[in-house]
Formats: structure tokens, C-alpha cells, sequence
């Protein structure tokens, strides 16, 4: 077992990088889901959301 990892102990960065990324990308979709939610509560109540909302969420960067 000390051997392997020895031999590879340069894949914690990798390994670490990808479980970050799945975790930020994790975090974004609750964000935007949370968003939507919101706008959905608006619907609901029949009432327009605020235009700060709308146009925020129209121009948010494109994260890749």
C-alpha cells in the first residue's frame, strides 16, 4: 500500500480538482434552482417579478 501510493500520490490533484469542480457545479444549480423558485412564487401569486431579478438572471455570465 506504501508503494501505490508512492508511486502515485500526484493524483490527489487531480482527484481533488475534479471533486471541487463537482461541488461548485453542485452549488450553482441549487443557486439557480433557487432562483427559478423564486420566480415561480411570483407566478403563483399572480404578481410580476421585480425587473432587478429579471434582468439579473438574463445577464449572469456564462460559467464554463
Amino acid at each position: 500500500m506504501v508503494e501505490l501510493f508512492g508511486d502515485y500520490w500526484w493524483l490527489i490533484f487531480p482527484l481533488a480538482w475534479m471533486l471541487g469542480s463537482a461541488w461548485q457545479g453542485w452549488l450553482k444549480e441549487q443557486a439557480r434552482r433557487d432562483e427559478l423558485r423564486l420566480i415561480e412564487t411570483y407566478a403563483a401569486a399572480g404578481r410580476e417579478p421585480p425587473a432587478e431579478l429579471m434582468s439579473a438572471l438574463r445577464h449572469r455570465p456564462e460559467e464554463g
